[in-house]
């Protein structure tokens, strides 16, 4: 068996739903929550397998954005019934890539100026703007847009 494709969106609930397996006892697990409220939302991963025999296997995972762990979405089909995508914002894709660097939002801005497509002048340009209705991460990210145009 062999990946070759994975796919992820972002999805929002669009109503309150009650877990049906809730425990109090546990403080920072989303899975044990008693209610998942409306607007939560949830990155859901397709990754697309292919079996020995050449066909195509898909698994569907859900996680709460930002959170661990992510589970099989067939073990939530309750929450799966009213999520809607939703447009990504800086913290989801931010969120996503994290993971992927072992790290939080900084290692992701450290990456991009590894590989060129941020420099540390565009960054220091970014925060010295800074507004307060925006985020340092909100602000580098105009400014790179502003140097790309």
């Amino acid at each position: 068996m062999k990946r070759i494709h994975t796919n992820q969106v972002t999805l929002a609930l669009t109503e309150d739903v009650k877990n049906p397996s809730p425990d109090r006892r546990v403080k920072r697990d989303w899975r044990k929550v008693p209610i998942w409220t409306k607007g939560t939302r949830f990155i859901v991963t397709t990754e697309t397998f292919e079996l020995e025999d050449g066909s195509e296997h898909d698994l569907l995972y859900i996680e709460l954005r930002g959170a661990y762990p992510r589970v099989g979405a067939a073990d939530y089909p309750g929450l799966m019934a009213v999520l809607q995508p939703t447009e990504p914002n800086l913290d989801d894709v931010l969120g996503q890539y994290a993971r992927k660097f072992y790290g939080g939002p900084k290692d992701v801005i450290q990456q991009l100026v590894k590989n060129g497509t941020l420099t540390y002048k565009q960054i220091e340009r970014a925060v010295a703007e800074l507004n307060p209705d925006h985020t340092v991460l909100d602000s580098i990210v105009m400014a790179v847009e502003e140097d790309s145009e």
